[in-house]
């Protein structure tokens, strides 16, 4: 296994706004975000791979309808990191 793909859960918590949130670290200080899932199946310090379900969508915390709030960041969330889009990761 090539140590350079695998991914971990640095978060996974529930708050009124957000409703369920995971956030899981990758390589090269990418890090991707999860909210309003409905459930959360993953937990802090959990490795996991492509094609691992993390959790169900939902409409936790301040949501109107069923759906992914989902964000990419060069860095760590809300601590210096910045939004990107994640359609610029495709060349």
């Amino acid at each position: 296994m090539d140590l350079q793909f695998i991914k971990m859960i640095v978060e996974s918590y529930y708050n009124d706004y957000n409703g369920n949130v995971i956030l899981i670290k990758h390589s090269d200080n990418y890090y991707t975000i999860y909210v309003h899932l409905a459930a959360r199946y993953k937990k802090v310090g959990d490795v996991v791979m492509a094609g691992d379900q993390i959790g169900t969508m939902g409409m936790t915390g301040f949501a109107t309808g069923v759906h992914l709030h989902f964000g990419v960041y060069i860095g760590y969330p809300f601590k210096g990191g910045v939004a990107i889009n994640p359609l610029s990761l495709y060349k």
